[in-house]
């Protein structure tokens, strides 16, 4: 169990809508960025920084477009924690 990573979530409100939508189905960054009504610079950056911890992966690195992310199980395990 990571508190830091639960904390990362926590500080920000946006990694968590982020970890929960990919939490739910893998989705690309635009799906979620329209799910979300976030930006899709935020999505890119809270991507990029949850997938630096090991908390979301994707599923097509080799595309330049069209990534799917998912949510990784130490992502779904901060999640948990973010959530009481």
């Amino acid at each position: 169990m990571s508190w830091e990573d639960a904390g990362i979530l926590k500080a920000s409100p946006s990694r968590l809508k982020i970890l929960e939508l990919v939490s739910k189905r893998p989705m690309t960054p635009k799906e979620i960025a329209q799910q979300s009504k976030l930006h899709l610079s935020q999505v890119s950056r809270g991507i990029k920084e949850m997938e630096k911890r090991n908390m979301v992966k994707c599923m097509t690195p080799s595309l330049k477009r069209g990534r799917i992310y998912s949510a990784t199980e130490k992502g779904m395990e901060a999640l948990r924690i973010a959530r009481k």
